[in-house]
């Protein structure tokens, strides 16, 4: 054999024992994987998850809609000793990740173990407690309800973190006092506990035993592999405060986090009001002894009444500070209200104990004045409103939180790894600027969904040849009927579902006033079902039901239910039409206060984070109608915007990839064509 012959044969053997290596290694990766066949994208995904899970950081991961990122995330940090926080947005969402950790035990035959964390008002038996929506006064509600059977004088901070943090420091059995009812609050875990602890099986076994199904929940979280949470328990800095495990040295997982920048910011946003003073001091009476509280309530209505602040205009959280501290409510006085905390847990016992506890408002006050004395007042903004005049008059202050990275960075250090992750994540860099990281891996993915399947148009003109535009000069009846005579001409080569998404309720409400008046409704040839401020459910069951029987329209609105929480699969959504762009209301005060928060931080920034926050809520929207494999729609872009490059590079890649071009001055029988062309050939291929 010559020395090439050898050195042929040693690459030969090389490339089979690199070709074995290899192979073992995917093996190994998917080990966990409870489908069959996983796709190349959800490999490439988990390969990322496992290289971030390994040494530690931040990932930021765009997935596609229909991707599978569930699965994918829990078959890969499972292989792992670590525990696993997956927290997400909606109940159901969780309720997703439970059936996949049962799919992954059932398939591969495990025993991984889970608890879903579900709210009171899911969990609790108390029926006071359970009514209560607001996660920080349910808090409340919930220990001034707690008793020790063998310590009647327990009270105070002490038993909040006995309870609480699962450390009791007494003896004797610890109850619920709800109403003439007494129902037991565990501190261990009983032995028959499900341990794969959704929120229906701990409610059914907390109600057989007389048990609480919230704290057993709580205590059941210290033991399994994988807690599933809402993002209120890791970003809320009071409930946070009070958890029974520890974020240290875990997997924390934000799913959906296209909402991340708003949750971190309203965690911490605080309001106050003189409908809620008036109600706390009420609380306040009922009890005696604290009288020095009675009157700090009074100086605060006093203080309200004639600070000199503008109406409805942001005012920064320094010169907030500064106007309080001008009328007496400086630091001092602030922490001697706080020190009255005591005086407060003592009233919401004795309101129990009167059975008088309801929705309770003192944690309210001292929610916010926690928050005053918390944080920098650079990152915040202060919003007066005042309504009515002479007796009448009333007064309510917000205090909003402008900066994301404020309730981010104080996690941020204790995981091992954190991955944030969504199907509208893009612009990936405005997100990792906004919360003030630097992620390891920031990827987006192409979607699983066949390239076939998915058809983008952007229309920069209308049937008529007048520009499509809803800037607020633009926003005039001309306009209007170039919108709705262009979509009539659509409809009719679209089947089934087409969800017309609006930039706003007064946009929409403009538009079918003017075109039920000119006749254009009609013309749709097809129900309409409208999604207005305070639709219920029933409006889309509706559209659901006639979508999947033929031709049906749903008006629906940016930033409404529609469009974050909804699913629009198979004909409930063969089409989503994006009339305008959802730019947030440049005349609200938040708004622009974080505008100008960020441009004084870096100028441009807040110019990128208001077309960041429109363009993210377009990819959300759209995405509702793509949400399986073999699903398939058409995205028209009605907006001369759209064909900008500053717009058009923050639509997702996986959609902004699918535009037909050119997109300018596009002929209404071309997009007939186009529209014909798709549905067509997407018919032949289901038959």
């Amino acid at each position: 054999m010559s020395e090439f012959d050898v050195i042929i044969v040693r690459c030969i053997v090389r490339s089979k024992i690199l070709g074995s290596s290899l192979k073992m290694k995917e093996n190994k990766l998917l080990s966990l994987f409870p489908y069959d066949y996983p796709y190349n994208e959800q490999v490439e995904y988990m390969k990322d998850v496992k290289s971030i899970l390994e040494g530690g950081g931040i990932a930021i991961l765009e997935a596609p809609t229909g991707f599978g990122k569930t699965a994918a995330l829990l078959a890969t940090t499972l292989q792992y000793e670590k525990q696993v926080i997956y927290t997400s947005r909606t109940h159901t969402q969780m309720r997703q990740v439970a059936l996949e950790i049962e799919r992954i035990n059932e398939r591969k035959t495990k025993n991984f173990s889970f608890v879903v964390k579900g709210a009171r008002s899911r969990l609790c038996l108390n029926p006071v407690v359970r009514k209560i929506s607001d996660p920080e006064e349910a808090l409340h509600a919930c220990l001034a309800s707690i008793r020790n059977l063998e310590d009647a004088e327990l009270g105070g901070g002490d038993y909040i973190k006995q309870i609480y943090q699962h450390v009791p420091q007494t003896s004797g059995e610890w109850v619920c006092q709800a109403g003439l009812k007494q129902i037991k609050v565990p501190v261990d875990v009983p032995s028959d506990v499900p341990r794969l602890a959704t929120v229906e099986r701990l409610k059914e076994y907390g109600e057989k035993r007389n048990i609480c199904p919230y704290f057993l929940s709580k205590i059941l979280a210290a033991e399994v592999n994988v807690i599933v949470c809402s993002y209120q328990y890791v970003l809320n800095p009071t409930i946070r405060g009070l958890l029974s495990w520890s974020l240290q040295d875990t997997f924390l997982i934000f799913d959906e986090a296209h909402n991340i920048e708003d949750i971190c910011t309203e965690v911490l946003s605080k309001a106050l009001s003189q409908a809620t003073l008036e109600k706390a001091l009420q609380e306040v009476l009922t009890v005696t002894g604290t009288h020095e509280l009675e009157r700090m309530l009074y100086e605060i209505n006093d203080v309200f009444e004639i600070i000199d602040l503008p109406v409805e205009e942001p005012v920064k959280g320094t010169k907030f500070m500064e106007k309080l501290a001008e009328v007496g409510m400086d630091e001092n006085w602030i922490n001697r209200f706080l020190a009255q905390i005591p005086t407060m847990l003592k009233i919401q016992r004795e309101l129990a104990e009167k059975g008088k506890l309801g929705r309770l408002y003192l944690p309210r006050i001292f929610s916010f004045y926690t928050t005053l004395s918390n944080y920098d007042p650079k990152s915040f903004a202060a919003i007066y409103h005042s309504y009515g005049t002479g007796e009448k008059r009333r007064w309510t202050v917000t205090y909003k939180c402008l900066d994301p990275n404020l309730a981010f960075s104080q996690i941020i250090d204790q995981p091992y790894a954190i991955i944030l992750t969504s199907g509208t994540l893009s612009p990936l860099e405005g997100l990792e600027e906004r919360l003030g990281i630097k992620a390891k891996i920031k990827k987006s993915y192409p979607p699983t969904i066949s390239k076939g399947n998915i058809l983008a148009m952007i229309l920069t003109r209308g049937i008529h040849g007048k520009p499509l535009t809803t800037k607020y000069e633009a926003r005039d009846e001309e306009t209007a009927l170039e919108y709705g005579e262009t979509i009539a001409k659509i409809l009719p080569y679209i089947p089934n579902g087409t969800i017309l998404f609006f930039p706003s309720y007064e946009v929409q409400k403009n538009m079918l006033t003017t075109w039920h008046r000119h006749g254009i409704l009609e013309k749709f040839s097809a129900p309409i079902f409208i999604e207005e401020e305070k639709s219920d459910i029933e409006i889309l069951e509706d559209y659901r039901k006639a979508a999947r029987k033929g031709k049906a329209i749903l008006a629906a609105v940016c930033r409404g239910k529609m469009s974050e929480g909804q699913n629009f699969s198979d004909e409930e959504g063969r089409a989503a039409i994006m009339i305008g762009i959802p730019f947030a209301n440049i005349k609200d005060s938040y708004v622009k206060a974080k505008i100008e928060y960020y441009e004084e931080k870096e100028r441009g920034k807040g110019r990128r984070w208001y077309l960041d926050d429109a363009v993210r809520t377009v990819n959300q929207a759209i995405g509702r109608v793509w949400r399986h494999k073999n699903d398939y729609a058409v995205a028209i872009l009605m907006d001369n915007r759209y064909a900008r490059p500053y717009i058009l590079t923050r639509i997702t890649s996986w959609i902004r990839t699918r535009i037909t071009r050119p997109y300018s001055n596009i002929p209404i029988t071309t997009v007939q064509w186009y529209l014909q062309k798709f549905y067509g050939e997407m018919q032949q291929i289901i038959r």
